[in-house]
């Protein structure tokens, strides 16, 4: 059993990926996939302007599509690998917002 931390009181979503190695948690305006072995943090998504609403995971954990409350869909690619991809379908800083 693991706690990891959020960045709100509340969490909007949480998903396993399919090979169960990582875990996207939506909370706030960020989504956070972290690492299950060890709880690390892996990548940051956000921050949105507005609030996530959901996130889906690929099998592998590479990849993250998110969606925020107005209906916004960006899709985030090298998430698992640490890139935390901070422009969707391209690397960037950890903790950067998506390009628009």
């Amino acid at each position: 059993l693991r706690s990891l931390p959020t960045q709100d009181n509340w969490v909007a979503h949480a998903e396993f990926s399919g090979d169960d190695r990582s875990l996207i948690v939506v909370a706030g305006g960020s989504a956070r996939v972290y690492d299950v072995a060890t709880g690390d943090e892996l990548a940051v998504l956000g921050p949105y302007e507005s609030s996530l609403a959901k996130a889906l995971i690929s099998h592998d954990g590479n990849a993250v599509v998110t969606m925020t409350s107005k209906g916004v869909l960006d899709v985030w690619r090298s998430v698992a690998a640490g890139a935390a991809g901070g422009a969707p379908q391209g690397a960037a800083q950890s903790d950067a917002g998506p390009s628009r």
